[in-house]
């Protein structure tokens, strides 16, 4: 391609310009429609009881997965509750550091050992939630 190419390349999009915006918005339209079948409400609560229960799980190192219920074992914690509990930790662990120790070679690689294992354990979580919501739809089927 070169310069000389430029005017016949604008001639073609030119040409198929409405056509392609009236394809994308329809591609929009449809993904919005698929979209809003996997998710249950728009604005998803949270209860800041599970949020403050996942934190505990989260300060003792633990999965944070499981919320307590009336039951022994719990309940599967919601996406949205395990998403701001796993923020709120991170944040907590970000500000509670100052930036003279962030200075101090050791401080920082805790901070970072910290920060990392909060995400895994989030990460997995995440994974044992959806597995779990996936094996109550199928029992109920």
């Amino acid at each position: 391609m070169n310069d000389d190419d430029s005017p016949v390349i604008h001639g073609v999009l030119s040409n198929v310009l409405a056509d392609l915006k009236d394809a994308l918005r329809q591609f929009i339209r449809e993904a919005e429609k698929l979209v809003r079948t996997w998710c249950q409400s728009e604005t998803p609560c949270v209860s800041p009881l599970d949020v403050g229960a996942l934190l505990e799980r989260l300060d003792h190192d633990i999965l944070p997965n499981i919320t307590p219920d009336a039951t022994l074992l719990g309940k599967r914690a919601a996406f949205a509750a395990i998403l701001s509990a796993s923020a709120l930790f991170r944040l907590q662990i970000l500000t509670a550091t100052s930036p003279e120790e962030l200075r101090q070679p050791r401080k920082k690689e805790d901070l970072s050992r910290r920060t990392a294992l909060v995400e895994r354990l989030t990460a997995k979580a995440l994974e044992v939630t959806f597995i779990q919501q996936e094996f109550e739809k199928r029992k109920k089927a």
